[in-house]
């Protein structure tokens, strides 16, 4: 690449604009907070989509994970993972995570285990609606039909929920023994049987420890919506040993299964996945297997969707809203029926006596025969798992009106990185919304920025708000003094500025103005020499420490606690020194340099000089409008030469010195305080507002020494 010779003899390489522009992005994305909490599934077999999800959503914000930050991330996960999964198959893991402005990514992710039990109370307080319908199950209805002395009858609802089955059957006079080891459905089950006089007896225990208190006699046993709470087939096989325990001879089993389709065997992913969503698969093979050896014959299998949607009344169909998805295996893979390779069914067992013949039907014919894609199943599945993941969080941006493009950006594609859809329309809206947020912020202070809160819940689209946080400029400079360690802006004077103090004369005759005094380290050091020192500082605790360091020292200061452009009334034109350090980088245009400059102009005696710095561009460099925004975010405004070339016209000021502010302080200062900040070096090059090498930094900043001319 060639390369060019700047002011003062240093080599500098020529401007690049769109390597420009992308070094200031990423010094953008240094600035951008972010924090949140991600809860997805356990399922352990699909750790891999979690690893990515996660990684896409953190590179999303603009921290994307190295190698060896992911290999971490998946050992992290993983054992989450595995922990919360054997915990429950409700369980979830949360992956909380923040990066505070300049701060680097930093996550921890915690299995959180919640049991079958908690998981069904947590329910109860999310709706009025009847959790699992109002209406008994069509299918065990008919079966309790055919039963002509219903009290000749006795029936054992396992699972009994919330008593829908169970208090049904009671008011057609059985006598009903509802187990349920969740306590609230106990209760709510208890509650009504005592009011209306039922006979139902409620176990609130788990029967398969100890089935002491159960008849020998029951017509009928019955499991709605339990099974698809099991683990696995040896869950099911106690079912079946204890219905051989417990039901009379030619006694019912009912129970609905989540069955697989012919010719489709579900893999650990699918199996796990199915576990969180209520929906644990059987295929017909295993559900035969495990009545190996039990006195039972198979009598009837029906599709729970179309049996209940013929045979409950109409106004009890759908019985709850998420019925029929569930039902249909919807639950689990994002499809049609068509294609979903699950379904519920209702599956009738009889136990058989002596004299029972044989019955004909047989588990395969639960499946319906059709094709399915292996790839696209599980396609459908990541789809329906990413939907389930709930997520909330912030971002944190610097007011730059110009970046709300890519601020949209970020934001969208974290959420579509948690598997929520962002369409055009979307994106239109969000681009509204944030440039009149960042407009109203950006209006009421530079150092402002924008708040934008998110939130994901479980199967729904992303909600946001963005608002204005207007951070006024001394209220800022307040918080930096309480946040960051002493001295703020260095302890020792500035190396350009002591220079010029042997051409003023003797210091009792040298009264020296500060505007923009900070903490005061130019002003003490100036009035510890004798010179006389007004101080101009607008920032109130800033103005105290120099006033009380000024009163304890017995320095001749005086404080004026008010904006530079303020306090012309109260200086006359008696200045041989004037200085502004450190302040322009707060200016936000033109007028407000050149209102500085005429006030140098004004209060300097003749030969007076007025040292200045401030970011100047380099020849060439044609700032973009969010370069100019963001160096005002950055505490670096800065002006090209001709722009300061027409703040100067007509003013008395010449300019008689233009130097490197970080060459000039590094070589005059005493070794001990260099650098006198550890932002400094960054912050004089212009590296703070791109991440880019110096010779290639767009701006740079610089003394300038103005003298005042003979008045005319």
């Amino acid at each position: 690449m060639s390369k060019k010779t700047g002011k003062g003899g240093r080599s500098r390489q020529l401007l690049n604009p769109p390597l420009i522009s992308r070094a200031m992005w990423r010094r953008v994305q240094e600035r951008i907070g972010i924090s949140g909490i991600i809860r997805i599934p356990a399922v352990p077999a699909l750790l891999d989509e979690y690893v990515s999800m996660c990684a896409a959503v953190f590179a999303a914000c603009g921290r994307a994970l190295s190698a060896p930050e992911r290999d971490r991330s998946r050992a992290l996960i993983s054992t989450a993972l595995e922990e919360a999964f054997a915990g429950s198959p409700r369980s979830k893991i949360a992956i909380q995570y923040q990066a505070p402005p300049g701060a680097p990514l930093q996550y921890e992710v915690k299995p959180e285990v919640r049991t079958l039990a908690a998981a069904y109370e947590n329910w109860i307080g999310t709706t009025n609606e009847p959790l699992f319908g109002s209406h008994p199950d069509a299918r065990v209805l008919a079966l309790a039909q055919d039963s002509p002395e219903p009290g000749a009858c006795p029936v054992l609802d396992l699972g009994a929920g919330t008593g829908r089955n169970a208090l049904g059957l009671a008011r057609r006079g059985h006598p009903v023994d509802a187990v349920e080891i969740t306590p609230k459905f106990a209760d709510i089950i208890a509650t009504e049987a005592a009011r209306d006089g039922l006979s139902v007896r409620v176990l609130a225990r788990d029967v398969f420890e100890d089935p002491s208190e159960l008849r020998r006699d029951y017509g009928l046993f019955l499991l709605s919506e339990v099974v698809p709470d099991f683990r696995g087939t040896a869950q099911l096989r106690r079912v079946f040993e204890l219905a051989a325990r417990v039901l009379g001879d030619g006694g019912q089993l009912v129970f609905n299964v989540h069955l697989a389709a012919q010719g489709f065997t579900p893999d650990r992913a699918a199996r796990q996945f199915a576990e969180q969503c209520y929906s644990a698969l059987f295929t017909p093979s295993e559900v035969a297997q495990c009545t190996a050896g039990l006195p039972f014959e198979l009598v009837s299998v029906d599709p729970v969707h179309d049996y209940e949607a013929l045979h409950l009344p109409k106004e009890a169909w759908p019985p709850t809203p998420w019925y029929a998805n569930w039902v249909l295996g919807l639950d689990v893979y994002d499809t049609v029926r068509d294609r979903s390779p699950v379904e519920l069914v209702w599956v009738v067992y009889r136990k058989t006596g002596p004299r029972v013949s044989a019955s004909t039907a047989t588990l395969s014919g639960a499946g319906r025969p059709r094709r399915l894609d292996p790839a696209a199943l599980r396609q459908a599945l990541i789809r329906r798992l990413r939907r389930r993941a709930l997520a909330s969080g912030s971002f944190t941006f610097p007011a730059v009106p110009a970046l709300a493009d890519p601020y949209v950006q970020m934001c969208f594609g974290a959420f579509s990185a948690l598997g929520r859809d962002v369409n055009r329309e979307d994106h239109a809206s969000g681009r509204e919304l944030f440039a009149r947020v960042l407009g109203q912020a950006f209006e009421g202070s530079a150092r402002s920025n924008i708040l934008v809160r998110f939130e994901a819940p479980m199967g729904s689209e992303v909600r946001y708000e963005v608002t204005a946080e207007a951070i006024p400029l001394s209220e800022a400079y307040e918080d930096w003094l309480e946040a960051l360690p002493p001295p703020l802006f260095g302890e020792h004077a500035d190396a350009r500025v002591m220079s010029l103090v042997d051409e003023l004369g003797a210091p009792a005759s040298c009264r020296v103005l500060d505007l923009g005094a900070g903490t005061g380290r130019n002003a003490l050091d100036l009035a510890r020499r004798g010179h006389p020192v007004d101080a101009v500082e607008v920032t109130p605790k800033f103005a105290e420490l120099i006033a009380a360091q000024a009163a304890r020292q017995g320095l001749p200061i005086r404080v004026m606690a008010r904006d530079v452009f303020a306090c012309q009334s109260e200086l006359r034109r008696e200045y041989r020194l004037a200085l502004l350090s450190g302040v322009v980088g707060d200016f936000r245009d033109t007028r407000q340099l050149r209102r500085v400059l005429e006030l140098g102009d004004a209060v300097l005696v003749e030969g007076g000089l007025f040292v200045v710095s401030l970011h100047l561009a380099r020849a060439g460099y044609t700032a973009e409008p969010a370069a100019r925004q963001w160096a005002q975010q950055s505490c670096a405004m800065f002006f090209t030469r001709s722009e300061l070339d027409q703040t100067l016209s007509g003013l008395g000021l010449e300019l008689v010195s233009d130097e490197s502010a970080y060459d000039y302080e590094r070589l005059h200062l005493p070794e001990h305080v260099w650098p006198p900040t550890p932002s400094f070096p960054e912050w004089a090059t212009g590296c703070h507002m791109y991440a880019i090498d110096r010779a290639q930094c767009p701006i740079e900043l610089r003394w300038l020494v103005f003298r005042r001319a003979s008045r005319r």
